[in-house]
């Protein structure tokens, strides 16, 4: 059964993005991330204090409004598991409302998620997981990964590696006459318009 008034601290929602997975997806970036880690193509996710809380129901309302367009949501951050029981909530939400792919980047790594228990329910609520920290001396943006030691877990076979390599690994959105810049080699992009 589902918790009514569960919220999630996010950073920003992108109706359509390119860049965060095959095909148009709803992008969602969680505020708030306890890895920091040095180059993050999304620093401006870390500060636990920014950002705006959001019920889930809320969310979901807004991915089944786009769900005839979009094939996936993207859940990115900022770190997602650091709000891991809001996650679920909303994993569930979209896994019981829709047939839609989801994607979730995470800088834990899979040892760590056997650890903390998630493995098991999050195999159940997704499609793919890249796991583990960025490390900007292995900077490498290929597919959904932004450094080489980050890996894949796929648990349907919704997706292959092909699938994801051919992505582009940045992309400038203009929406609403705001430029937002996603994609796992975004912060190299901004550096060109600073």
């Amino acid at each position: 059964m589902r918790r009514v008034g569960v919220k999630l601290r996010i950073h920003q929602i992108i109706e359509r993005t390119r860049a965060n997975g095959p095909g148009v997806r709803l992008g969602i970036w969680v505020q708030g991330c306890s890895k920091n880690c040095e180059g993050c193509c999304n620093p401006e996710t870390h500060d636990y204090s920014k950002g705006e809380e959001i019920e889930t129901e809320e969310i979901v309302s807004l991915i089944l409004k786009h769900r005839k367009e979009i094939e996936g949501v993207s859940i990115s951050g900022g770190e997602p598991l650091d709000q891991r029981e809001e996650l679920l909530e909303l994993l569930k939400y979209i896994r019981d409302e829709t047939d839609l792919s989801v994607i979730i980047w995470t800088g834990y790594t899979s040892t760590e998620l056997k650890k903390m228990h998630l493995m098991e329910g999050l195999s159940k609520l997704v499609d793919l997981i890249i796991v583990g920290p960025y490390i900007e001396e292995l900077h490498k943006p290929e597919g959904l990964r932004g450094s080489s030691n980050q890996n894949y877990l796929f648990f349907t076979e919704r997706y292959t590696e092909k699938d994801l390599n051919i992505l582009p690994n940045a992309e400038i959105i203009f929406d609403k006459g705001v430029m937002r810049i996603t994609g796992i080699n975004a912060e190299r992009i901004r550096q060109l318009f600073s």
